[in-house]
């Protein structure tokens, strides 16, 4: 593998530029990025976005004589590689691994008898999965105003999955599972790699970017990183894209730190702007964010042979935590112990500790109050692996805080792929794959009647070879893997066979049966020509009724084998066989089976809400189950958490699911002709109010009738006026669809209306709709003159305020903003060219309820246009006063904007600007500020400010308000 050092990296950017015409570029390494991933998987398990299994049917081949049936197959924390990255694009390729669930293969030609071809359950370990290639994306929030470089799975393409042999059957595979997965909410699939917030108006403040992909040098292995070529506000536009031609070099060197990563992220600044960059923190980096609140940390000294390298990692901000472990596999009734640990290592005391089964309601382990977590025991599993959820609640510094863990619970220590397959003799080679929870060393053998010979090719994989010849139609032969050290063991089958079956029995494969159960298998044939017999465990009388084994044995499978013999006969004149898998328990254990309640009602009984795409109308759905019967008690079980994840909402008229809302949005986007959208989480907006602005508390949690009862709050958006119906709906594990409307149950259906949002009077004034109001902040030198304030003061500063009352009377915060271009107007007295008194203004804005984000929002400054700072630097002028002044903030919920005279500032005309497009000052600052704003409520406001007309004496001195 070629190394690329700090140093080679260095000599590589001497002298020379290699921003390609941007302010920046950003580069995340893999390992990093991955981290990021696994972090997000395992929090969205606990907040019902998790990945859905995938079940279904495909044909692996045209003619549809191999079928392929996936069962509850779970997909694992997606990974990223660069082995399809190219600068020309922002291509990578995922890989999901296939976790859990089972995989079976079945053969049906026409006039032959249905054949089972293989089966058997799959662990993480056995290292089957899906990859595909996929594009970066960047989404920009209608209201956050940042910029998310988003993966998103349902955008995946070229598909595959290696439980195929052959390179059709693995794309076969894989589009079938990607088509699956894209049948599931939009924000299950979507993650993100990092935020870029296009809200600040400082020179290095980051306004749009462009993405790319890299591989690492050499045989990395697929290694890369992602690059994100960022326009900064003092650029005046894009630059240009990079291009495979070898000259772009990779940007995080691999210099080691002991045996780890010295680096894993970098960044790069233009030559150009250098001298914006502030010594202690730089703007650009202010406004990166990564999910989980990690940060970009920088680390070493700064490098500038030309352009400017600043090396760093992405890592766990200040206040986060995690929980030790985060992700694993345990065993049926075996403990882990789980640690809450702060970003710097130390251990969180006072936690306190729960656990919740993600899969059925009965396989609840426990955790006690240190952390000790117990698996369930494996008789209370109803499927081979289990995911359970594991929380930890602790507060510091007086804020509630949760760390969350995932661990998927196995029915047996040990597991192997395939656990039966049928195989002709003289056929290829089959190759088993086994794997133990504990680790340890896997070995293989052969057990009688050794048909055939096993290859042991290490790390837990073997080739069985069948024999070329055999003397019955049909034999049973084990395949046995077991640990070195110890007794523990586990057994595969491989029925061989000679020639093809000829007597066709139903069911011709039993996938599963649970201890002391009868089944009845039959065949079109006279009952007393078949001649019944099996091979494993349990046993099967004359009639051909098999009563499984009491106990589990080594064998995982039953091989009932019909001999076909016609009266005055004593050979049989054809033969077949049925396979029946055999679980490792005495009972599967029970689920629900009826819904007693399904309705869908409005929390607080709220069924209205301004049809701006962003208010919330909170719906309760309520899902009760019957009781059921367990050890001759009637009990109730209630939906696990996977079938609550598959809650939605519906169109009553279409029967049309409603699209939910990508977790990173916060409602409809402007310009969205989406009429009703849903979310899975509340956001920042006030509920409906006619009155005053309404409330921003959740809804109190409801309280369930008995323990089969479930509830969930989903937050509808209205994008339409009027009213409309829906009703609720699910998927339960038995892949039935459940609706709340069903007449078996309940009729519950729920009516909602849009409400057309407030008119706007566009006359401003006190006790009008919008009112501006100055205030005095500052004054220099100078005496007033009665209520003169700005004759006889030369130097001042003027705070604007600007408030806003729905219908002239309720009083309605401001929650977000976005400026629509320039952020700082400017006004000389006049357009002499020796002329020095001048007016400009900034802005600060505090939003209401500023630390929904989790980020506390409070201004300390106040904000120019990066024009205007430039300005500042081309001709003689006094410093901004951008600091706040003391007591004079504002408000929650209040935009700000300061007016500021000077009688010093130099004068300018474009024509001064040498053709330089970003020194046309006046072209860039003499218009208008357009302030966009969301209030609490979530309507939009479109406000323009401004001085006086130029013909106006004094002009200058006063703002104006204008809605747009």
């Amino acid at each position: 593998m070629d190394r690329q050092s700090l140093q080679d990296l260095l000599t590589a950017m001497q002298g020379r530029p290699i921003t390609l015409g941007w302010g920046a570029i950003l580069c995340f390494g893999r390992s990093r990025l991955n981290a990021l991933l696994e972090e997000q998987f395992v929090d969205r398990m606990g907040q019902f976005h998790q990945m859905l299994p995938v079940s279904g049917m495909l044909n692996l081949n045209p003619d549809g004589t191999v079928v392929a049936t996936l069962s509850r197959i779970r997909l694992g924390t997606p990974r990223l590689s660069f082995e399809s990255a190219s600068l020309r694009n922002s291509t990578v390729t995922l890989t999901l691994p296939l976790i859990s669930g089972s995989y079976s293969l079945m053969t049906q030609h026409s006039g032959m008898p249905a054949l089972l071809v293989s089966t058997g359950e799959l662990d993480e370990q056995h290292g089957f999965s899906v990859t595909m290639k996929l594009k970066l994306a960047q989404a920009v929030g209608d209201i956050d105003g940042s910029g998310r470089i988003v993966l998103d799975l349902a955008q995946g393409y070229e598909a595959r999955c290696n439980l195929g042999n052959q390179v059709p059957e693995q794309e076969a595979l894989g589009e079938f599972i990607l088509q699956r997965m894209r049948l599931q909410p939009d924000n299950r699939l979507r993650f993100e790699l990092g935020l870029l917030d296009f809200n600040s108006y400082h020179p290095l403040a980051p306004v749009s970017f462009h993405l790319a992909t890299q591989a690492a040098p050499g045989d990395s292995g697929g290694d890369g990183g992602v690059l994100v070529f960022v326009r900064l506000r003092a650029n005046q536009g894009n630059g240009s894209a990079p291009v495979d031609d070898g000259d772009f070099p990779y940007l995080i060197p691999d210099d080691l730190q002991g045996q780890d990563p010295r680096w894993s992220a970098s960044l790069v600044i233009a030559e150009e702007l250098v001298g914006w960059v502030d010594e202690t923190q730089l703007d650009v980096l202010k406004n990166l964010m990564f999910p989980g609140r990690s940060l970009f940390v920088e680390s070493g000294p700064r490098h500038q042979p030309h352009d400017l390298l600043i090396l760093g990692n992405i890592a766990a901000g200040p206040g986060t935590a995690r929980s030790e472990p985060r992700l694993g596999s345990i065993e049926a009734g075996h403990t882990q112990q789980f640690v809450a640990r702060r970003a710097d290592g130390s251990v969180i005391p006072n936690v306190t500790w729960s656990t919740e089964s993600l899969g059925s309601p009965l396989a609840l382990g426990k955790i006690t109050a240190t952390g000790l977590y117990t698996a369930p025991d494996a008789q209370t599993m109803a499927l081979d692996a289990t995911p359970a959820l594991v929380r930890g609640q602790y507060s510091e510094n007086g804020q509630a805080r949760q760390v969350t863990a995932s661990l998927l619970g196995r029915m047996a220590g040990m597991s192997l792929y395939p656990r039966c397959m049928v195989r002709a003799v003289g056929a290829a080679a089959i190759e088993f794959r086994a794997s133990r929870l504990a680790g340890g060393t896997l070995r293989w053998r052969l057990p009688q009647p050794a048909l055939g010979s096993l290859e042991d090719l290490g790390g837990g994989r073997a080739r069985y070879t069948p024999p070329t010849d055999i003397d019955e139609p049909f034999v049973l032969q084990p395949i046995e893997c077991f640990v070195t050290s110890g007794n523990e063991r586990i057994e595969a089958a491989v029925v061989l066979s000679k020639g093809a079956a000829g007597v066709p029995i139903e069911p011709y494969f039993v996938p599963e049966i649970d201890f002391g159960v009868p089944i009845r298998f039959y065949g079109n044939f006279p009952p007393e020509w078949m001649r019944w017999s099996v091979q494993g465990g349990g046993s099967i009388d004359s009639g051909g009724t098999f009563i499984a084994p009491q106990e589990a044995g080594a064998s995982p499978i039953s091989l009932v084998r019909c001999d076909l013999v016609p009266e005055g006969m004593e050979l049989p004149i054809a033969s077949g066989f049925s396979i029946v898998r055999l679980k490792a328990r005495e009972i599967a254990p029970p689920r629900w089976r009826n819904l007693d309640k399904f309705t869908v009602s409005p929390a607080g009984g709220l069924v209205q809400a301004y049809a701006n795409g962003q208010q919330q109308i909170p719906l309760v759905i309520e899902i009760a189950t019957k009781t059921v019967e367990m050890g001759g008690q009637d009990v109730y079980i209630k939906l696990s958490p996977t079938e609550l994840a598959t809650l939605r909402l519906v169109d009553a008229h279409t029967g049309n699911d409603l699209k939910f809302i990508a977790a990173d949005q916060e409602g409809i986007a402007e310009g969205d002709s989406t009429d009703w959208a849903v979310h899975e989480k509340r956001n920042r907006f006030n509920l409906y109010s006619p009155t005053a602005a309404g409330e921003s508390d959740d809804p109190p949690p409801a309280v369930p009738a008995n323990t089969g009862t479930s509830f969930r709050t989903l937050w509808m958006h209205m994008g339409k006026e009027g009213s409309h119906t829906f009703f609720a709906r699910f998927t339960g594990d038995d892949n039935q669809v459940y609706n709340s409307n069903d007449p078996s149950v309940n009729i519950s259906e729920i009516e909602l209306t849009g409400v057309e949002p407030p008119r706007k009077d566009p006359i401003v004034g006190p006790g009008r709709d919008y009112d501006i109001v100055r205030e005095r902040v500052y004054n220099g030198e100078g005496d007033f003159e009665g209520d003169d304030d700005f004759t006889y003061f030369l130097d001042t500063v003027d705070y604007w305020r600007i408030a806003y009352r729905r219908a002239s009377l309720y009083p309605v915060p401001f929650a977000t903003l976005r400026i629509e271009a320039n952020a700082s107007t400017i006004r000389w007295e006049s357009e002499q060219l020796d002329e020095t008194f001048f007016s400009y203004t900034g802005y600060a804005f505090h939003p209401f309820r500023s630390d929904f984000s989790g980020v506390e929002q409070r201004p300390t400054h106040l904000t120019f246009d990066t024009s205007f700072h430039r300005l500042l630097d081309k001709v003689p002028s006094s410093p901004a006063r951008e600091l706040l002044e003391p007591g004079k903030e504002p408000s929650p919920g209040q935009l700000l904007v300061s007016l500021h005279r000077v009688a010093d500032m130099g004068f300018w005309y474009d024509g001064m600007a040498e053709g330089k497009p970003y020194w046309m000052f006046r072209a860039l600052l003499d218009g208008p500020v357009t302030f966009t704003l969301r209030d609490v409520e979530g309507n939009r406001h479109r406000l323009r400010v401004s001085f006086l007309a130029p013909s106006v004496i004094d002009g200058r001195n006063v703002l104006t308000l204008n809605i747009q």
